[in-house]
């Protein structure tokens, strides 16, 4: 694996952060065919509002990360982080262009069952946001987290939530950085990792030691009639470990796990 370059320096996200992170998001994942379903005219302000909220949800933050587990909470703790790209002469106490975001939810303790798989409440419009498609939503990352329940159960873990890169800035390695902080951070906790793939990101996980697990073919031509284009890929060479060649006209996504590294 490739180091990033040393101007790449990753810390825990602030509120501050948040505009940046928000645009790196929507330009990272609005031109999949799945996100441009879910957004079919563009990300309206409410839509990004809706979305910034579930990043930095409205409670203290401690240390200088943004939604932070409670103290003397035993559920999940939910961690942002940024990559920054140092100015050429800089130093890490220097101000960077936030370039890349990974968002972690770290389970430390095993849930009952009652808890992981309590049933998930629809969501709708005025959770989501003005001009999203909640049909497409529920559809896709709704299945996608019952598939996540189903293997992960209430088990303890790091999951990666969101890995998205800044297209203006890509091949700099912020990817992977943030992707090793995320993993050393497990390590040290004793805890295996988590996360489910879209077709861009399978190799870089692949080369990290993530594992295929299941899959999600979403028939996104049988449902809503979009065709793929030529220079798109819905995941032909991805999760063939365990469910062999994609189906026609539909998107695959990846359940994918890693297991924590011993002695670290």
């Amino acid at each position: 694996m490739t180091g990033a370059s040393p101007r790449i320096h990753v810390r825990r996200a602030t509120k501050a952060d948040a505009d940046a992170i928000l645009d790196i998001h929507f330009a990272a994942f609005l031109p999949s065919a799945t996100n441009r379903l879910m957004f079919p005219n563009g990300v309206t302000p409410d839509a990004r509002v809706k979305f910034g909220q579930s990043l930095f949800p409205e409670e203290p933050a401690t240390g200088d990360g943004a939604a932070q587990k409670p103290s003397g909470d035993s559920g999940p703790e939910t961690i942002v982080t940024v990559a920054e790209l140092l100015p050429d002469s800089g130093t890490e106490g220097d101000a960077g262009e936030v370039i890349a975001f990974a968002k972690w939810v770290v389970y430390y303790e095993p849930r009952p069952r009652e808890v992981w798989d309590a049933p998930r409440t629809p969501m709708t419009v005025e959770t989501l946001g003005e001009g999203v498609n909640v049909d497409v939503y529920e559809r896709f990352i709704g299945e996608v987290r019952e598939m996540r329940k189903k293997w992960m159960k209430g088990e303890p873990g790091v999951l990666l939530d969101i890995l998205a890169s800044s297209p203006a800035r890509g091949r700099m390695g912020a990817g992977s950085a943030l992707l090793r902080w995320g993993l050393d951070f497990a390590d040290q906790k004793g805890l295996d990792s988590w996360l489910e793939s879209s077709p861009t990101g399978y190799p870089l996980y692949r080369r990290f030691g993530f594992e295929d697990v299941d899959v999600q073919d979403l028939p996104v031509t049988e449902l809503w009639g979009v065709t793929r284009k030529s220079d798109e890929d819905w995941g032909s060479s991805t999760g063939l470990d365990v469910a062999g060649p994609l189906p026609e006209g539909a998107f695959r996504t990846v359940l994918m796990k890693r297991a924590a590294k011993k002695g670290k």
